[in-house]
This record gives C-alpha cells, sequence and structure tokens, in this order.
C-alpha cells in the first residue's frame, strides 16, 4: 500500500494541472473589462460543462454576427440562478453583459449579466463581496 501513495499522488498532481487549466476563464476573456451586446437568440444549450446562448449581433456596417456567450453550468442556473429550460426561445431580444475576448476574431463573451425579453437582468455570478449568487433586478422604468 505505502508503495501506490508516490505513483497516486503523482496522478493526481498531473491530471489538476489540466482541471486548473480548463477553468482558467482569464486565459481566453478580459475579466477586467466589460462590453454589451445586444442581440437576437438564435440558441439555449443549458449544459455542463458550461451554459451557452448563441445570439446573432447587427455590427456597425449592418451585417450579422453571430456570438457565443459562455454562461455557468446546467447545475447553476437552474439550482442556485432560478433559471428554466424554457426561459430563453429562439428570436428572443437580448442584452448580455460580460467580459470580451481576447482573440479579435472570436465572436464570444463571457456572460457576466444578461437581461431578459421581460426586462428583468440575471446575474450570473456571486457577487465578489458576499460570495452569494445576486438575485435578479426588475427593470429600470
Amino acid at each position: 500500500m505505502r508503495y501506490l501513495t508516490i505513483p497516486c499522488a503523482a496522478v493526481v498532481l498531473f491530471f489538476a494541472s489540466f482541471v486548473d487549466a480548463h477553468h482558467s476563464t482569464a486565459s481566453f476573456f478580459y475579466l477586467d473589462q466589460r462590453i454589451s451586446m445586444e442581440g437576437t437568440v438564435v440558441e439555449f444549450h443549458a449544459r455542463n460543462p458550461h451554459g451557452l446562448i448563441v445570439f446573432d449581433v447587427e455590427n456597425e456596417t449592418g451585417e450579422t454576427e453571430r456570438w457565443r456567450a459562455e454562461m455557468p453550468a446546467w447545475q447553476a442556473l437552474f439550482r442556485w440562478l432560478g433559471w428554466s429550460p424554457g426561459d430563453l426561445q429562439p428570436g428572443d431580444h437580448i442584452v448580455i453583459h460580460g467580459a470580451p475576448p481576447r482573440m479579435n476574431d472570436r465572436f464570444s463573451i463571457r456572460a457576466d449579466d444578461v437581461v431578459m425579453p421581460d426586462g428583468w437582468t440575471r446575474h450570473l455570478f456571486r457577487d465578489s463581496t458576499t460570495n452569494k449568487y445576486r438575485e435578479a433586478t426588475p427593470p429600470s422604468n
């Protein structure tokens, strides 16, 4: 048994680096910057390891760009954030606030907040000061 301790520890440490690399969001997005993207939902996927909204955005020249918004996994969306599978439908108008991509040719955003078709804002991550998920906020009329 004691002869297995060192090889097992080496295997665990080896694979731990892959797990950490997968969750290094900062390597794909500028987490210190925020952008807002307004568009129309094409697809909504609640899945692991990350939820995904595919949406069309009209750029400054009038052309349509297909963007992807990365979100937390489905457990966080449904268990802790109150989402339902039918909350977003193709054709829904949304606004996504989040971190821009590091690669200029990559039409992707790390979604922090989603303004839903009904005007309510859904916050996708924990509050940095309380470490608790934030309640959705109503439209500001």
